[in-house]
C-alpha cells in the first residue's frame, strides 16, 4: 500500500485571507458549523489550525475551547499537528478546518488525532482539493 505522504509541498494558509474565495468559504462552512454546533455536548473541543481558530464557536455547549496552531494570533497553544501536548483521550470534539488537504502526512495526523479524541467523539473535517480553483490563491 502506497503512503498518503504529499511529495508536493503548498503552503498552509493560516488565515482564512490567504485562501482563494477564503470570505465565501468560511461563510459557507460557518453556516454548516451553526446548525451542527448546539447539538454537541462535552468538556473539551479542540481546534486544530489557524483556520480552525477563525471559526466561531460560541454557540457549542462545550465551554473549554482550545485552538492550536503556530502561526495564527487567535491560538490558545502553540504546538506540533503531529505532536500534541495532550494525555489521551481528553477531547469530545476535535474541528479541522482543511487540516488534511495541507498536511504532509494526513494519516500520521489523524492518528494523533484519534490519540486525543475520546471513544465515540465527534470529529469535524472540513476540506478542499488543494489544486483545484477553490484551494489555489490567485
Amino acid at each position: 500500500m502506497k503512503p498518503a505522504r504529499i511529495e508536493h509541498q503548498f503552503d498552509y494558509p493560516y488565515t482564512w485571507d490567504q485562501v482563494a474565495y477564503g470570505d465565501w468559504a468560511r461563510t459557507q462552512l460557518q453556516t454548516r458549523l451553526d446548525e451542527w454546533l448546539p447539538t454537541l455536548f462535552g468538556y473539551h473541543l479542540l481546534k486544530l489550525g489557524g483556520l480552525s481558530c477563525e471559526l466561531v464557536s460560541e454557540q457549542c455547549n462545550i465551554q473549554h475551547q482550545v485552538c492550536v496552531d503556530k502561526h495564527n494570533p487567535m491560538r490558545n497553544l502553540t504546538a506540533a499537528h503531529y505532536a500534541l501536548p495532550f494525555i489521551q483521550k481528553s477531547f469530545d470534539v476535535c474541528l479541522l478546518a482543511h487540516q488534511l488537504d495541507y498536511s504532509e502526512d494526513p494519516h500520521r495526523l489523524l492518528r494523533e488525532v484519534d490519540r486525543v479524541m475520546i471513544d465515540n467523539g465527534c470529529l469535524i473535517l472540513s476540506g478542499v482539493n488543494p489544486a483545484s480553483f477553490l484551494g489555489v490563491k490567485n
